[in-house]
């Protein structure tokens, strides 16, 4: 398979790393496995399709609701008070943002966007809790999109959980 790279020349090559760094520098900043690095995760599977879903958007109801009412079990592995609802989606949009941009820079961009994201969740735990909602959010409409599945893929081979992914038979999905 061609890779857009194969038909740039190296300084065209270098101007769109050099963009993509640019954008990066962008990011909005968050604590390593605090909320914010985890709804930023959350947020860009949910926009991933460029539409929101009414059983994808109950389901982000359903995970917001547990966690402000402190019933989510896995609630101990996410450092920090629980930003406000629209905090986080201003640090989701941002991110989302620059993700779309990067996206049309080609897939190695998208992946290195992901992999800088990725290292805001460290514990072992949460990285496997953050995959289980993503792929949870992504099925829940019965239709998983290309950019969906990119994004999870992505997030596990950073994390290096794609044993996960096979357990929960995330391929099989269509």
């Amino acid at each position: 398979m061609a890779r857009i790279e194969d038909f740039l020349t190296k300084s065209k090559i270098d101007k769109i790393y050099d963009l993509t760094r640019k954008k990066f520098t962008k990011l909005p900043k968050v604590e390593k496995n605090s909320w914010n690095a985890f709804f930023l995760i959350i947020w860009l599977i949910l926009h991933a399709d460029k539409k929101i879903r009414p059983a994808e958007w109950a389901y982000f109801i359903k995970l917001e609701d547990a966690i402000f009412n402190q019933k989510w079990d896995s609630m101990n592995l996410i450092r920090g008070r629980i930003p406000s609802k629209t905090q986080r989606r201003r640090t989701g949009k941002n991110a989302l943002d620059i993700y779309d941009e990067i996206n049309n820079l080609g897939q190695s961009s998208a992946e290195q966007l992901v992999f800088r994201i990725a290292k805001n969740i460290n514990k072992k735990e949460l990285q496997k809790i953050t995959i289980l909602t993503c792929a949870r959010i992504a099925i829940s409409d019965l239709e998983i999109a290309q950019n969906e599945r990119f994004l999870i893929k992505s997030f596990s081979q950073a994390w290096k959980l794609n044993d996960l992914l096979d357990e929960i038979r995330f391929e099989s999905f269509t």
